[in-house]
């Protein structure tokens, strides 16, 4: 959870609700099911800094923490089709 996989194959997704490239979420997950959510206040370039649990500890940006005690948050899985890595 909330490691750097875009070194390795991965599907990511960004959420721009508003177009500006700025305070954007961004979801990433690998074959291995390893994932990192992020919120980024503007882009890398201009400046901008990641807010995660990755970064921050607890109090980062987390879409994957459970909200208001039982109810979950964003999940994750996969389903492989033989032997990752193994072509």
């Amino acid at each position: 959870k909330d490691q750097v996989v875009y070194h390795d194959n991965d599907f990511e997704i960004f959420v721009d609700a508003d177009g500006t490239t700025h305070y954007y979420k961004e979801y990433e997950m690998n074959a291995l099911n390893a994932t990192w959510d992020l919120c980024l206040n503007k882009p890398y370039i201009d400046g901008g800094y990641e807010n995660s649990t990755r970064v921050f500890g607890i109090h980062g940006f987390d879409d994957l923490r459970p909200w208001g005690g039982a109810k979950a948050g964003m999940s994750a899985a996969h389903v492989e089709g033989g032997e990752i890595n193994n072509p």
